[in-house]
């Protein structure tokens, strides 16, 4: 029922007659209450901000900062934001007071949040949260997972925001990509659902992402299978490497021992100084046959190596 003597007065109190009656006054309000039009932040006057959508902060006329400074009110100055007709709430710190009398300006999300499209009249007044212990999100997107570091993400969004709300979907920008967050629960746990955001230790809980699938997992356990009668159960360990086994290299590779050399004959054994052996005569060469000796080859081109596709052969030297 409206009143004509202000919020917080009841007719049916005697304590609020008698206080009106010895005062002759209408009772003193402690608290801010009022009716704007609403528009998105974005079209606030001044230079463009577009950073203002990722937060809850909203701007108000001065009109709104002459009445506040009036009021005892508690600092932080937090507002209360309600949409009557839909029956939807939420809440929102003070940016500035710049709008033009008669408007606020609210980040975009919370217009969603709320149901309210440009023009619509909106209840603006002030209101006190407890401070943040606990907030349970859902990412709106399974695009989240691949921040790999979402706790530093957060804590860099969460400067922008005064309160949050349980039922809010709330963005942030990050790399250029907009994010949106769903808080479903906060703590401590009251009527008005919401919560300080301002110099506290917050907890963040996450819900599954939404679209986000579990991966399936196999049923029963997997027995590797035995090996063949004489091979490990590893496999075949082979002297060489596969490349050399597909081209074949040890029927190309030149033999350790039959390394041809250009010394042929038998040493002596040099006596000493003195001794009475006689003196060794020098060796006679030996006749060697030509043909059994491999010629080596100057200037000939290597054998092409025939390889399969998609094949590299690499030959190092030591």
């Amino acid at each position: 029922m409206y009143s004509p003597f202000g919020g917080g007065f009841d007719p049916g109190n005697p304590e609020h007659m008698y206080n009106m009656a010895r005062h002759g006054r209408r009772p003193i309000v402690q608290r801010f209450d009022e009716y704007y039009r609403c528009y998105p932040v974005i079209m606030a006057p001044g230079t463009e901000r577009p950073d203002l959508n990722y937060g809850s902060k909203i701007i108000l006329p001065p009109s709104a900062l002459d009445k506040v400074s009036k009021l005892h009110v508690q600092w932080p100055l937090l507002m209360e934001l309600i949409n009557g007709a839909k029956g939807k709430h939420s809440h929102a710190g003070v940016l500035e007071f710049i709008a033009e009398e008669g408007r606020a300006y609210i980040p975009q999300w919370m217009m969603e949040t709320l149901g309210m499209e440009v023009g619509d009249m909106i209840q603006v007044r002030t209101t006190s949260l407890e401070l943040a212990k606990l907030v349970k999100l859902q990412p709106q997107s399974v695009s989240f997972l691949e921040i790999s570091d979402p706790r530093a993400v957060l804590e860099r969004a969460f400067r922008s925001f005064a309160a949050l709300t349980k039922g809010d979907v709330f963005n942030f920008e990050y790399n250029d990509e907009v994010y949106e967050m769903a808080v479903l629960d906060v703590k401590p746990e009251t009527d008005k659902m919401g919560v300080c955001m301002i110099e506290t230790d917050v907890s963040v809980d996450f819900a599954p992402p939404v679209g986000y699938v579990e991966p399936e997992k196999k049923s029963g356990t997997s027995t590797p299978q035995s090996g063949r009668a004489g091979i490990a159960a590893g496999g075949v360990v082979h002297s060489q490497g596969t490349m050399a086994q597909a081209i074949n290299y040890s029927s190309i590779a030149p033999s350790v021992t039959s390394t041809a050399t250009n010394f042929l004959g038998e040493g002596q054994r040099l006596a000493k100084k003195g001794s009475k052996n006689s003196t060794p005569k020098p060796a006679t060469p030996v006749p060697v046959d030509a043909a059994g000796v491999p010629k080596r080859r100057t200037g000939a081109p290597a054998p092409p190596l025939r390889l399969p596709p998609n094949k590299l052969f690499l030959r190092l030297r030591v």
